[in-house]
């Protein structure tokens, strides 16, 4: 097979994005940075600045577990970045690339897990008193309607 007739599979690697590369399309797309590879400075939640791994503050951002930063080959498109995160390295060439200290900060998930509030079950033992009295309101209700004190 000619290379010519390769398709390119890129897509982003954040949830919910639905990025894909295309020739036609403005948007970049960036390899996850390897691990222990630069370190930057961070402002947390609480105000305080801290020295934090690349990747690791990619994976806070973008809210990637760890069985998803196994994978090889992650990449993320330039929707995640703001157009200061670029540079262009000459005028000729028109490719863009990201800042060493590049966070994603732009289209942020809210989450990458879909999380349901599990229904509380009653105890055991309050299991049986409700369905003891729910029959027997049903019995009365019953009772009711066939003697004809119960009215609709």
């Amino acid at each position: 097979m000619s290379d010519k007739n390769k398709k390119s599979h890129v897509n982003c690697s954040v949830y919910g994005c639905n990025s894909l590369y295309s020739t036609s399309s403005n948007i970049s797309f960036h390899h996850f940075p390897k691990e222990n590879e630069r370190k930057v400075l961070w402002t947390n939640k609480f105000g305080n600045n801290d020295l934090v791994d690349r990747r690791q503050l990619w994976a806070i951002q973008l809210r990637m577990g760890k069985e998803t930063l196994k994978k090889k080959n992650l990449r993320v498109c330039s929707k995640h970045f703001t157009v200061n995160d670029f540079f262009c390295q000459s005028a000729m060439n028109k490719k863009r690339r990201l800042f060493m200290t590049a966070i994603p900060t732009q289209t942020l998930p809210v989450s990458s897990v879909h999380k349901t509030s599990p229904k509380k079950r009653p105890s055991p033992k309050n299991r049986k008193k409700s369905d003891i009295y729910s029959t027997q309101k049903a019995e009365v209700v019953n009772l009711l309607f066939l003697s004809g004190s119960f009215r609709l």
